[in-house]
């Protein structure tokens, strides 16, 4: 009788994979790991609602990309944590495109988790989660984007004197009592003393569009969004076609924020930016071209980390500290509030708000613990794959960077220490004539 051939173990089989240190990758291989990461039994839990099982194809696809991204795009990511990422500040035209090259990379690393729009609100209701506290946030972006204010007290979209357009609607889920968020959605055919009819808004820096189509929603305007890196551009026009908002309700251009806008005077009502500012080379000239670009009235709305005054630059700790979080983030000049509101009113503008955008009067780490927690099944992932040997080299060398470099850990300390905040609200406005 035949002796049947021993069966493999999966051990045997990922050993004899790692021999190859240069391994190549094909599509059939990217497919059948990352759908083993999808139908293992943690990820299958993220299956259980339409926005979980949205995050885990995110993640998938993230996954995808980040394995099939080509060597030199790989070494010019890297370059700029080398030369960009230790800068004081932007200096060049060459550092801007550094900055698009770190972009096409780190796009994909925030889809693993729940990062999709990239960036950490300021804390506005404590009892709910990051994404949930991006869309209050927004919302208050919004009402200023109608109104000209900040309303400072506004916690969490309740305030019975705004109009219900702006307020939250939330709901309790049966089993969990959990408490989620719907966002609310600017009704721009019932009258308000608020409303505005087509307004216009402009978005600097706005990499996959995603903040765009919402405050798009928000406000029932039209969104204009420029950016540096076309690959994230062309992720924001898909995601904009995909809900029939492109071309008629958001365009996107390739530009940077720190050349003159492709838009003629006085052509929008409102402006902003997230996490963007920091790669600005001359405050006062960018400042003076969305002074001109804004139509008598309109606002700017910086959303962004600042360094606070409990920072010493003398510290040689905090220092070291700030520099592993500039390559963790990206953000390379953090700036000063008072520091802006001075070349702000030096360009024309009125200063409305400028302080903490959340909860209280100082910011907290309490969204950093859910933002970790999101990349929880990636991380699991990642790691099997780094120590088996299974990933490129590029992304495995880029997955061990942004973990061993404890980045979220030393985040937290600096925000529980008041070093800086991630969440502060800047909002300037155009004077009428």
């Amino acid at each position: 009788a035949k002796v049947p051939k021993p069966v493999p173990s999966a051990h045997c089989i990922i050993a004899h994979k790692r021999e190859g240190s240069n391994m190549t990758w094909s599509r059939r291989d990217i497919l059948v790991l990352t759908l083993g990461m999808l139908l293992s039994q943690k990820a299958w839990i993220l299956l259980n609602s339409g926005k979980k099982r949205q995050r885990a194809y995110n993640s998938v696809r993230a996954l995808y990309s980040l394995a099939t991204m080509p060597a030199e795009d790989w070494g010019e990511y890297y370059k700029s944590l080398d030369q960009v990422m230790v800068k004081g500040k932007i200096e060049t035209a060459e550092d801007e495109q550094l900055v698009a090259a770190w972009y096409k990379i780190v796009n994909f690393f925030c889809d693993l988790g729940n990062l999709e729009k990239m960036y950490i609100p300021p804390l506005v209701d404590p009892s709910l989660g990051l994404e949930e506290n991006q869309i209050l946030i927004e919302n208050k972006m919004a009402l200023a984007a109608a109104s000209g204010a900040w309303n400072a007290t506004l916690i969490n979209g309740l305030d019975e004197t705004l109009p219900r357009q702006y307020k939250q609607r939330y709901v309790v889920h049966k089993e969990t009592g959990k408490k989620s968020i719907l966002p609310a959605k600017h009704n721009i055919t019932s009258p308000s003393e608020y409303a505005l009819r087509e307004m216009d808004i402009l978005e600097l820096g706005c990499g996959k569009g995603r903040i765009l189509h919402d405050m798009t929603m928000y406000t029932g305007g039209n969104g204009n969004g420029i950016n540096i890196d076309r690959s994230q551009l062309d992720n924001a026009i898909h995601f904009a076609q995909s809900r029939d908002l492109f071309p008629h309700r958001l365009n996107f251009t390739h530009a940077s924020l720190n050349d003159a806008y492709p838009f003629e005077n006085e052509s929008m009502d409102f402006a902003y930016e997230v996490g963007a500012f920091t790669y600005v080379i001359d405050k006062l000239a960018v400042f003076k071209e969305i002074y001109r670009v804004l139509r008598p009235g309109g606002a700017f709305c910086y959303n962004d980390w600042t360094l606070l005054e409990s920072f010493d630059p003398a510290d040689e700790n905090q220092v070291s500290k700030l520099l592993k979080i500039k390559k963790f983030s990206g953000l390379i000049e953090l700036h000063n509030p008072e520091e802006l509101a001075a070349v702000a009113e030096e360009a024309g503008f009125e200063v409305i708000w400028n302080g903490h955008g959340g909860y209280g009067a100082v910011p907290t780490s309490g969204l950093l613990g859910n933002m970790h927690h999101s990349f929880r099944y990636a991380d699991s992932f990642m790691q099997f794959m780094v120590n088996y040997g299974l990933l490129p080299d590029g992304l495995a060398k880029g997955w061990k960077l942004l973990r061993d470099g404890k980045g979220v850990h030393i985040l937290k300390e600096s925000m529980d220490k008041k070093w800086l905040d991630v969440g502060h609200i800047f909002l300037v406005r155009k004077p009428h004539r």
